[in-house]
């Protein structure tokens, strides 16, 4: 998340991004209750595809978060 989200999700959040990513917690927030998984994971120049402006995560990335997401969040 570092080298791809926190320089919008940042603490405080810059360039119009709605809320930071910079804490373990507020990854796992953003994933059960704010939609990052569907965000990241949508096709190259949809709507709403993270990050803004792209270019899309590479998808053994994307496959990583949602493997993380699969075994329970875990921390690290």
């Amino acid at each position: 998340f570092a080298s791809n989200c926190t320089e919008c999700h940042s603490n405080p959040p810059q360039n119009g991004a709605p809320m930071s990513l910079v804490t373990y917690n507020d990854v796992v927030n953003a994933i059960m209750d704010r939609g990052l998984l569907d965000r990241i994971s949508r096709p190259e120049g949809a709507a709403g595809l993270m990050p803004l402006g792209g270019p899309r995560l590479p998808q053994p990335t994307i496959n990583l978060i949602i493997q993380w997401n699969e075994n329970g969040l875990l921390e690290n």
